[in-house]
């Protein structure tokens, strides 16, 4: 039971934290009381998600030289953040009409 409480604890602490960071990297706070407890309980899984995005996408493997600045490197990030900002404008266009979409604009 004590470790439990201790994994809430630093869930908590940890969640607290890339709330922030999600407040300070995109400028906006939520407006309602639901809007900063869902910010608050799925902000560490979407660091942890995002992080993992980035891992992926910058591991090593890409370019089989070790080069800091490579060619292959720099296309292949240019066509996954290009193919990754498509995907979210086509989701946000998408809910804007959808009953999801009007619960995020109320509570955020």
């Amino acid at each position: 039971m004590k470790n439990f409480l201790k994994l809430i604890a630093f869930y908590l602490v940890i969640s607290a934290c890339a709330t922030f960071g999600l407040i300070l990297l995109f400028g906006s706070a939520p407006k309602t009381i639901v809007g900063w407890g869902l910010l608050f309980l799925f902000a560490l899984p979407i660091t942890v998600f995002g992080e993992k995005i980035g891992e992926i996408i910058f591991r090593k493997e890409i370019d089989s030289e070790n080069r800091k600045l490579s060619p292959k490197r720099m296309l292949y990030l240019f066509i996954v953040f290009g193919l990754i900002f498509f995907v979210v404008i086509l989701i946000s266009t998408k809910l804007e009409s959808s009953a999801l979409g009007s619960f995020i604009s109320k509570h955020f």
